[in-house]
């Protein structure tokens, strides 16, 4: 006995190192003597797991004092004392005892686990601190070498292996302690470690571990599974040289468990995910799956009964074509949900021989979809859909093949020239397809909605691809296509993705073929359409309502009947006429396209359309000035419609009909209220249009050209139109109105510019705002003309408003010849038609009229010689009541001027005072010049206005100019202005008159009216 004590303690102290060589035979060193304390108690560790944790960190951390540590832990067998404690295997510690072995101590409960990563560190590099398998001829070294390049290796300074005892290597590679590490998930880190170590050019443990793995995926639950995925990616990870066999022989298997276990929904989900991150991330696994998709893509896709497989099979397939068109993180399978990406972006790294690959054998496999399809014929009812008593088991069919086809839909967007060249050929196939599908009728059918999308870009990237539906009667087959209107938003979102597709196709079928309009207009799916989608929309989107009038377009420009048939329909439609709060863009457009001849005018005239239209105008209009920055187009296409309609009520009432009834009052208000934002933007043809239909709408209702005169007059008696478009407003011509007649208050608004100084005056003529001007003016004569039209003898007043305007517009137009004479003209038409009321409208604003024409005399030459002013004033200034108003009017000048030299101090402002003053004096002067002439007073030759204080006319004048001399001001030539009230009629900045607009004038007082819309003073 003490020899075998002597040489024991020998081999301790040889294994111990030097730090226990010296020492007493049988004495250990106190580090090793401590480790020897401590592994006699790890077996009973496992009563005391809640506190354990920190025993394995010292043991850990003694491992690391050095290689003679380590290996003295091996030489005692350490390996397999923690691998029996881990397990719970501890047959070695009681081999031939009789007695009981004692109750195995279960660590953990339902609230804590035991912390084991210390010990699974611990065991980790106890076993990577030598050869990973035992030595053979053929490898010496136990594959140590390779294992320390592979950087998996623990190794000490000498780079020399330990010795582990083949009993305790043995156990420490049994797939039995691995299945149980990673069932429990302890420490990831240090497996991973151990793995890789044991796998490392060696096969067959790699084959043991992808195995292990694979019967975890095909015996655990789902929420079970990721550790197998997990164990099952690192030995594919492996890169020793030995990938291919590897990769070869665990792909195979797992596609073996994935196809066994298909009927586990979450679990064929988690594997598909799984398999798009092996592609995403290993080369070599995505070139193993791309050589085998010929088997795979068919055994995915065509699954009829099982939608997560078609679905994980999708998915898959995106993820060989590009790893950024899929989620990889997150579980979800709804391919819809991934993100869109740049097409170009895709196409610049995308991997060419593997989409052509995967497109040869989509397109091979289309064939084979039908076929499938085919086969739900026998066991489907006919008319089977989602909402029937019926099992609806063509769903699934259909389910399949979109799934498939959005596939397809997917390659031909980003990649076109992959499919493009195959896509000719194999059209019979896909309108074979599209033929089993459809006669299925099914309401929600994936197949037709993804075969759509499908042609739509086929078409788009190839427009020749459309001639293959003009063949035969394809495209009458293609119009007859089952489609179900429910209620319900899932009908609708499913239409709003798939018919603005087939509406694409059929655009560019009849586009290509003319010939083929007359089968879309006269079809009743496509009437079926119009009726249920675009007139009775049911919040379908604006993109089918897009398609839809484009196709009506089409018919409408080819096809009378179509036009009657459509205005019938849209105009009957109550839900769509009491809906145009929402629905007026429609009914705009549809009637705009439909209304192009004079029969289709009077179809909507007929039923009710003067209403709908005017109701239409009101919300454009709306909708135009109350968004900001909003484009006139839909209040001109209104405008346009309004124009062409009311033209045609004219020519009714004159050629006797009786005047259709409807709101027309609607009409003036937005017209003006339009015009009235014309210094704001709005084009010359807004304002045109303006001008045209207010002219119209005066010949047809007398009551709204009234009001349009009425309110033209008191906006005009309160100078809006001349400040509007030239601003000069000053604090002493409101001093001075307050002590004038109304009459004279009149004229002096009227006449604003003509009191400009000549070069102010010139220069304003020359201005854009003079032609401006000169439009409205000619479009105000023209509607006092076309509204007098009605007037008879009972329509005194409307005579006196309509004189009192022209009067108006004649002392306004002082700088504008060509608008001047046309007011002139139009005053020489009345008076020479001798209209009962106009006698007496003369003598009401006689003193108006002769002020005017003394202004007019003194300030604007050109305009006092035009033929048609000179014959109006040789007319009223010689009538015997003149001398009775120039006496007035000069007691009343006088009166003004003392006022304005009285209250200068307290109610003049420093600007226009002395201006004011010589004004008042110049027509004092004119005057005392009529008193005493019978003839007109000769026109004086322009000239420079006197520099303020150089006019020595009276010693009252001096007064005022010696005042104010500093203050002088010139009235700016500006487009800006005051705006008018929010009841103003008429508000505008017209834009300038064409030359075809011009009223042509001659020297004969009886001169024919102008042209154009001016005509109407001929028939007055």
């Amino acid at each position: 006995g003490e020899e075998e004590a002597e040489d024991h303690g020998d081999a301790i102290a040889m294994a111990a190192g030097p730090r226990a060589r010296g020492r007493a035979s049988g004495e250990l060193p106190s580090v090793l003597a401590m480790v020897q304390r401590m592994l006699d108690l790890v077996r009973d560790a496992q009563s005391h797991w809640r506190h354990f944790q920190q025993f394995f960190e010292l043991l850990h951390e003694l491992a690391d004092l050095g290689p003679e540590e380590v290996q003295w832990m091996l030489n005692q067998h350490t390996i397999r004392l923690l691998v029996e404690f881990y397990t719970g295997d501890d047959s070695s510690a009681h081999a031939g005892e009789q007695q009981p072995r004692p109750k195995k101590t279960r660590m953990g409960d339902k609230f804590a686990l035991p912390n084991l990563s210390p010990m699974v560190d611990l065991l980790s590099k106890l076993v990577r601190s030598g050869p990973p398998r035992q030595p053979t001829p053929e490898e010496p070294d136990g594959g140590w070498d390779a294992a320390v390049g592979s950087g998996h290796a623990h190794v000490f300074d000498s780079l020399e292996p330990l010795v582990i005892p083949a009993e305790d290597l043995e156990i420490a590679k049994s797939m039995a302690l691995f299945a149980r590490l990673v069932k429990d998930e302890v420490n990831a880190e240090a497996l991973d470690g151990v793995v890789r170590y044991f796998c490392w050019m060696d096969l067959d443990w790699s084959e043991a571990a992808m195995n292990l793995a694979c019967q975890g995926i095909n015996a655990m639950e789902a929420d079970s599974l990721k550790p197998y995925l997990d164990l099952l990616h690192l030995v594919l990870r492996v890169e020793d040289g030995m990938e291919d066999e590897r990769v070869a022989w665990g792909m195979d298997r797992y596609m073996r468990v994935i196809a066994h276990n298909m009927r586990y929904r979450q679990a064929t989900i988690m594997c598909f995910r799984h398999l798009a991150l092996l592609i995403t991330g290993l080369p070599i696994v995505r070139s193993w799956v791309v050589d085998h998709l010929n088997i795979l893509l068919p055994e995915w896709l065509l699954n009829v009964s099982m939608e997560w497989v078609r679905q994980g099979g999708t998915h898959v397939a995106l993820a060989l074509l590009h790893p950024a068109m899929v989620h990889i993180k997150e579980l979800q399978h709804q391919v819809a949900g991934a993100p869109a990406h740049n097409s170009r972006q895709l196409r610049s790294v995308a991997d060419t021989d593997m989409v052509d690959t995967m497109s040869e054998v989509l397109v091979e496999m289309i064939p084979s979809v039908t076929r499938v399809v085919r086969d739900a014929h026998a066991s489907t009812p006919r008319g089977s859909s989602r909402n029937s008593p019926l099992e609806d088991v063509a769903q699934p069919y259909t389910s399949m093949a979109g799934a498939f086809l959005m596939l397809l839909g997917t390659i031909l967007t980003h990649w076109p020239q992959a499919l493009l060249v195959h896509f000719n050929e194999t059209f019979g196939d896909l309108w074979t397809l599209f033929e089993v599908v459809d006669v299925l009728r099914v309401e929600l059918d994936d197949a037709k909605r993804e075969l759509f999308k499908l042609w739509a870009r086929a078409i788009h990237q190839l427009p020749e691809f459309a001639d293959h539906f003009a063949a035969g009667s394809r495209f009458d087959r293609l119009l007859s296509t089952f489609v179900s209107l429910r209620p319900g938003q899932h009908y609708i979102d499913y239409h709003n993705a798939a018919l603005p597709a087939l509406y694409t196709v059929i655009h560019s079928v009849v586009t290509l073929h003319p010939s083929l309009l007359p089968v879309l207009a006269e079809h009743a799916n496509f009437d079926f359409a119009i009726a249920n989608l675009l007139v009775d929309s049911n919040g379908y989107a604006p993109t089918i309502h897009h398609h839809l009038l484009e196709l009506c377009a089409l018919c409408a420009a080819q096809y009378p009947a179509f036009r009657g048939h459509q205005i019938r329909r849209v105009l009957g439609n109550d839900r769509l006429v009491q809906d145009l709060e929402v629905s007026w863009t429609r009914l705009l457009k549809l009637l705009e396209m439909c209304a192009s001849a004079p029969d289709d005018f009077l179809e909507v005239i007929k039923y009710n359309g003067l209403q709908q239209v005017t109701i239409v105008l009101r919300h454009a209009h709306v909708d135009f000035v109350q968004t900001e920055g909003a484009s006139p187009g839909d209040v001109l296409r209104a405008l346009r419609l309004v124009d062409q309609l009311c033209a045609h009520v004219y020519n009714m009432t004159t050629a006797g009909f009786s005047t259709p009834s409807w709101d027309i009052g609607i009409i003036p208000q937005v017209l003006f209220n339009l015009l009235s934002r014309s210094g704001q933007g709005a084009s010359r043809d807004l304002i045109d249009l303006c001008f045209k239909i207010a002219r119209t709408v005066a010949l047809i209702d007398y009551d709204c050209g009234r009001r349009m005169v009425t309110a033209l007059l008191q906006q005009h008696e309160s100078g809006w139109l001349v400040s509007h478009f030239f601003a000069h407003e000053g604090v002493a011509a409101h001093s001075l109105l307050t002590a004038l007649s109304p009459v004279t208050r009149t004229a002096f608004h009227a006449h604003h510019i003509a009191h400009m100084r000549p070069e102010d005056a010139q220069r304003f003529v020359e201005s854009a705002n003079a032609d401006h001007l000169c439009a409205w003016y000619s479009f105000e004569c023209s509607l006092c003309c076309n509204t007098l039209s009605h007037a008879h003898t009972e329509s005194d007043d409307l005579v006196q408003m309509a004189v009192r305007l022209l009067t108006c517009l004649a002392i306004e137009t002082g700088p504008l010849p060509t608008a001047h004479g046309e007011v002139c003209h139009v005053l020489n038409q009345i008076r020479a038609h001798a209209m009962p009321a106009f006698g007496a409208a003369v003598e009401a604003n006689h003193e108006l009229l002769v002020l005017g024409v003394l202004h007019i005399l003194k300030e604007s030459p050109q305009c006092a010689n035009l033929p048609q002013a000179q014959a109006l004033y040789q007319d009223l200034l010689s009538t015997p009541s003149v001398t009775d108003v120039l006496e007035t009017q000069l007691t009343r000048t006088m009166e003004a001027l003392r006022i304005m030299c009285a209250s200068e101090a307290e109610d003049l402002g420093v600007g226009a005072s002395v201006d004011d003053a010589r004004r008042a004096l110049d027509l004092l002067v004119a005057t005392r010049e009529a008193r005493t002439s019978e003839t007109p007073p000769p026109v004086p030759p322009p000239q420079d206005p006197a520099p303020p204080g150089a006019n020595q006319a009276s010693d009252m004048e001096e007064d005022v100019l010696e005042a104010n001399a500093a203050a002088t001001l010139t009235p700016p030539v500006d487009t800006g202005g005051a705006q008018p009230t929010a009841t103003a009629i008429a508000d505008a900045q017209p834009q300038g008159a064409g030359p075809s607009d011009q009223v042509q004038l001659s020297a004969d007082q009886d001169a024919p009216p102008p042209a154009g819309d001016a005509g109407a003073a001929s028939e007055l």
